[in-house]
This record gives structure tokens, C-alpha cells and sequence, in this order.
């Protein structure tokens, strides 16, 4: 099976459901060189899809000629220099992709140690294979930060006028995956502003990815955004999605499924279609039937679905992958108000102050940092889990000491 746990869907043949996002997130991108002037911030609890998504978008985008840009922060140095040279070199080698040159990353090599020589002789190379001479202003831009990091101002603005010049040429679309880890970089609020002022006159359409809330990452001026980004929540897939991705999943390992409806309904019930554990639940399920299997016969059946759940939930042979995942990125005091809010959902600011006994403000500031990440959300008044599973999987755990 082509699911892999924490990493993009990088197959169409795995890529389920998310029509009518690729539809929104493609006509955005549309309308936007037809003037209607609106980037996206595509938002979304951790591993529900989002980098899939953008994945997909590249991969359609690509084939009808635009020059569409993925950059994830996760792999890139954690300061705005960084953020500018990756974004240049992804810049060239996509666009050389594009034009037909497979080993993109051979000719960035390439490209560097000309223009060290002469700018010149790289111009030339350009021109010779009828590439954009633009590419060599790319290529040096990412050199003068490596050498001058704090001139990210001056060299980000300078890359923002080329990837408009590329868009002349040919359209051009950024993709900018976890783009809440610039929350991390010690230049964040001038990055941010300098990204705000910049997103706010580029004629090349941006998708913001994020598993905190991009909205909200000036809380202190609320419209810092607003006018310059679509909000666009990705939500956990719908019934007959889960039912593609199971189907898909158990026909490539061959297995014979006993109504296929009935066990979407059984796995959609206990997961509300959140992706992670749909996938892992379905290869729960399939351990189960090669345990069981005593005939050449390889049967899953709705019957199986609460043992694959209990194994899941009870278990930890996935809780590293799953439950487990969302833990670790909290501190001690932000775990002990998400398990009580698990284990007691739904409850006020007021309960759950005398059970967690921390200070009011303290517990309201990683109140509202919960919300941005996606953990929790409030529900008339009273706050809640925003994954199910992790809920069930929390009260079990620690059940006994809310």
C-alpha cells in the first residue's frame, strides 16, 4: 500500500477523495491571474492531509505548464536567510522541470559553480538551452544570502520580482508547506510583515500550508491577514472517501472484504474519516486477517474493526505514529490540560481550572496556543477535542486520573 505515515502522497493512484478541495484550491489559483487578487492559507490538524494536498496540486499544476513551487519549512534552516535561498533554488529547479531537464538538482550544482566563475558564462548556458536568464538572478540571489544573511530584505524583494517575471513567461504558483514553523525563526514579526507587504502587491499566487492557525500568527493585530489570505479549512474525510481508501487499500494487498460498506461504516464511526487513523486502522485490520487466516483466503470483515481498534488504542506498536505524535510536541502543563479536557469534554474554563489547579492566565495562554494548533476547540463556551480518537485514546489512558 503507497500510505506512508507522516509523509506526503506523492501517487495519484493513493491520492483519495479531496475533489471539492482540489476544486476550490485550483479555481483560487485560476481566478487569481484573472485579477481577483486572494492567497490561501490551507489549514488543518496535523496529518490530515495538507501536504498530500499540495502534492497533488503540483502534480496536476505541472502538467498543464505551470511552474508549481513546493517548499517545506520542516526542512529548512530556522531563519529568514534560509527561508530565501530555499525558496530561490526550488524556484530554479522546478522551473528547469519544467522545461524538461530531469536532474534539476545536478544542473543547480551546475549553475552555482558558473556563476562563481561569471555570471556571464551562466547567462550563456541559459540561452544556449533556451532557459530564462532570469535563473541566473535566482541562482544569485541564493549565493549573496549564503554569503550576507542579514540582506534577506533586499535579496527577498529582489526574489519576488523574479518569480513575477517567470509568471510572465509561464504561470507560476508557490506552495509553502508548514508555514507556521516561521513562528520559530528569530526574525518572525519582520519576516512576517515583510511577507505581508510583499504577498500583498505579488501578481504569483501563494498556498500557505499550516498545522497552527497562519491567521492568527500576529495575534496582536487580528487582520494581519485577513485581507490578503483565503482561510481554507481542510476537514477529515467524508464516509465514501474512507471507503475508497480502505477498498483501494485492501485491493492492492488482495484481500477479499465482506461488505465494504460495513466496514466503512465501522471505521468512519470511530474515526470521523480522520486520515492517519483510517490508514492505520485499515492496517491494523489486515494484520488481523493474516493472524486469523487459516485457508489461502486473506478476509477482513466489519466484525474485525473493533478489535483493530481496541489493538490501536490499547496498544503502542502505532502510538509512536499516532496517539503518541500529538503528545510529544507538549510540554508537561499543556498535556495535563489536554488530558483533562479529554477525559471530561465538554468543560468549561471554570471546571477545568479547579482540575488542573494552574494560575487562570496561565491556563488561558495555552488555551488559546491549543486552539491555534488545532487540539481543541471551543463549542459554546466549553472546549473540546478536535480529534476524536486522540480523545478516546487520552481517556483511556489517563481516564482514571481526570
Amino acid at each position: 500500500m503507497g500510505f506512508q505515515i507522516g509523509a506526503p502522497i506523492v501517487s495519484d493512484k493513493h491520492f483519495f477523495g479531496r475533489t471539492r478541495s482540489m476544486e476550490k484550491l485550483k479555481r483560487v489559483i485560476d481566478e487569481y491571474y484573472q485579477g481577483v487578487i486572494n492567497h490561501v492559507a490551507l489549514l488543518g490538524i496535523r496529518r490530515i492531509g495538507k501536504s498530500s494536498v499540495l502534492k497533488k496540486i503540483e502534480r496536476e499544476l505541472s502538467l498543464q505548464g505551470f511552474v508549481a513551487i513546493y517548499l517545506n519549512l520542516e526542512k529548512v534552516e530556522k531563519n529568514a536567510a534560509a527561508f530565501f535561498v530555499n525558496l530561490s533554488e526550488a524556484s530554479v529547479r522546478k522551473y528547469v522541470e519544467v522545461k524538461g531537464l530531469s536532474d534539476s538538482r545536478a544542473f543547480l550544482e551546475e549553475a552555482k559553480l558558473k556563476i562563481r566563475k561569471s555570471k556571464d558564462a551562466l547567462v550563456s548556458m541559459l540561452s544556449s538551452v533556451k532557459l530564462s536568464v532570469a535563473l541566473a538572478e535566482l541562482i544569485e540571489i541564493g549565493l549573496q544570502l549564503e554569503r550576507t544573511p542579514l540582506r534577506w530584505r533586499e535579496c527577498g524583494k529582489q526574489l519576488f520580482g523574479l518569480l513575477e517575471r517567470l509568471s510572465r513567461e509561464q504561470k507560476v504558483v508557490i506552495m509553502i508547506d508548514e508555514f507556521g514553523l516561521i513562528s520559530k525563526y528569530p526574525e518572525r514579526i519582520d519576516l512576517l510583515e515583510f511577507l505581508r507587504g510583499q504577498l500583498s502587491e505579488s501578481k504569483v499566487p501563494f498556498l500557505l500550508s499550516g498545522s497552527q492557525n497562519i491567521m492568527r500568527m500576529v495575534p496582536e493585530e487580528k487582520d494581519f491577514w485577513t485581507a490578503i489570505l483565503l482561510d481554507y479549512r481542510l476537514e477529515f474525510w467524508e464516509r465514501d472517501e474512507v471507503q475508497e481508501a480502505l477498498q483501494s487499500r485492501f485491493d492492492d494487498e488482495d484481500y477479499t472484504v465482506l461488505d465494504i460498506d460495513r466496514v466503512t461504516e465501522e471505521v468512519y464511526t470511530r474515526t470521523d474519516g480522520h486520515p492517519l487513523h483510517v490508514n492505520i486502522l485499515g492496517a491494523i485490520l489486515e494484520e488481523l486477517s493474516d493472524r486469523r487466516r487459516g485457508t489461502s483466503k486473506k478476509i477482513i470483515s466489519s466484525d474485525m474493526v473493533q478489535a483493530a481498534y481496541e489493538e490501536y488504542i490499547s496498544g503502542r506498536r502505532y502510538e509512536r505514529q499516532g496517539f503518541g505524535y500529538y503528545l510529544r510536541r507538549l510540554d508537561r502543563d499543556a498535556k495535563s490540560i489536554v488530558k483533562t479536557i479529554a477525559v471530561n469534554e465538554p468543560v468549561d474554563i471554570d471546571i477545568l481550572l479547579q482540575l488542573v489547579k494552574m494560575d487562570r492566565s496561565v491556563v488561558l495562554e495555552y488555551l488559546q496556543d491549543l486552539e491555534y494548533d488545532f487540539y481543541i476547540y471551543r463549542d459554546s463556551g466549553s472546549f473540546r477535542m478536535a480529534d476524536p480518537m486522540f480523545r478516546d485514546w487520552l481517556k483511556r489512558k489517563f481516564g482514571e486520573q481526570g
